[in-house]
């Protein structure tokens, strides 16, 4: 069992936060837009909801960001009140945002200068196969340190690729969308 920190519980993050307390986790979770009706869900399921990131922190082991875009994802990791101005530094950080390769690598360096070991796990495919468990997910990061997280991407995904070091989850990710985008053409 893992006691996981997820940020960003919106239309992919939702189930994922699902599907990982279904399968025995711990879950704490932070969203200041949260619908009223996930925050209520998780809740029932034994999620407990952090009133912020500091709260978070505080007991996990993994912190899992799934956020809209690399500029709130680099301003959760590295704003004000940010993962990396928090005391605490012994967690691993994946995040499963679709963002820009080139700030994976940026936040993940950062991430480095802390001694916090990170990870950058796009997610592929759709809404329902977050909600059944069979996201791919395609992991950049480091090799060493993968097996310590792949059984917790497992609980949210069938297929789970280890695609390289830092920002190669996320240059595949790309690659990705573009061949779907071109089979649909």
């Amino acid at each position: 069992m893992s006691r996981v920190g997820f940020i960003g519980v919106g239309t992919m993050g939702f189930p994922m936060a699902c599907n990982i307390i279904s399968k025995g986790n711990d879950l704490k979770f932070y969203d200041p837009y949260v619908h009223k009706e996930n925050k209520s869900k998780l809740e029932n399921l034994g999620a407990q909801y952090s009133t912020s990131i500091k709260d978070l922190l505080d007991n996990s082991e993994f912190v899992i960001t799934m956020l809209p875009n690399g500029n709130i994802v680099k301003d959760v990791c590295m704003g004000e009140d940010g993962l990396l101005k928090q005391d605490k530094k012994d967690y691993i950080h994946i995040d499963m945002s679709t963002i820009l390769p080139a700030d994976s690598i940026m936040i993940n360096k950062k991430f480095e200068s802390h001694n916090i070991k990170m990870f950058d796990a796009p997610v592929a495919r759709l809404v329902s196969n977050a909600i059944d468990g069979t996201l791919l997910i395609l992991v950049g990061g480091d090799k060493d340190n993968f097996e310590q997280i792949k059984s917790l991407l497992e609980t949210m995904g069938s297929d789970v690729v280890y695609c390289g070091n830092s920002g190669s989850g996320s240059k595949m990710k790309i690659i990705n969308n573009y061949m779907s985008i071109v089979s649909n053409i």
